[in-house]
């Protein structure tokens, strides 16, 4: 008796009895119905098409399941839209990576690897450095400032993680007080 995972998409869910029914990807032709879904797992990130990890307690008996695990596929054609407000995880991305000259910069962020073009907004890490001490970057939707940061020594660099949002085109607004190295990478969005 051996424990085993198996990749699936959910093909259907109910919130009654916090079952689904499963696809297994692996077998291409076997349907799992009346899966139990791990109570950790968010019941919005349960949603038809959505892939999932199935827990196996006993590999060859596939009435000992769980759905442990629920996911949209970066590669897939068709990702399941997550509902208003909710926070959807995507593999990290490097959306900036470069010098911003002093003033203001705009950098598009909805509709590109995996952020849909009508994200709200981004949770991202990023990181500053500047030649100039107390060089000063803000990022927000273009024209407004959500998260600042403030270099204390020249070339040192500073890093925080925030949720910045943008602006109806999916766009995320920097301004920079002097040339500073700015790097951002996305790891989820909210809708």
């Amino acid at each position: 008796m051996a424990h085993t995972i198996k990749r699936g998409f959910i093909t259907s869910f109910d919130k009654s009895t916090y079952t689904c029914s499963v696809y297994l990807i692996e077998a291409q032709t076997i349907t799992l119905d009346n899966v139990p879904v791990a109570l950790h797992v968010d019941a919005t990130s349960m949603l038809n098409g959505a892939y999932c990890a199935v827990l196996f307690f006993d590999e060859s008996n596939l009435s000992e399941a769980i759905v442990f695990a629920s996911y949209t596929s970066p590669t897939s054609g068709s990702v399941p839209a997550y509902p208003p407000g909710r926070m959807a995880f995507i593999p990290k991305y490097k959306l900036q990576d470069g010098n911003i000259s002093t003033g203001s910069a705009t950098i598009q962020a909805g509709g590109i690897n995996n952020i849909p073009a009508r994200a709200n907004a981004i949770l991202c890490n990023i990181a500053i450095s500047s030649t100039t001490a107390t060089a000063q970057a803000t990022f927000g939707p273009p024209g407004a400032t959500t998260c600042s940061m403030v270099v204390q020594a020249a070339s040192k660099e500073l890093d925080m993680s925030c949720l910045v949002p943008l602006n109806s085109s999916g766009q995320l607004g920097v301004t920079v007080s002097a040339t500073t190295y700015v790097l951002i990478y996305v790891y989820g969005y909210v809708m």
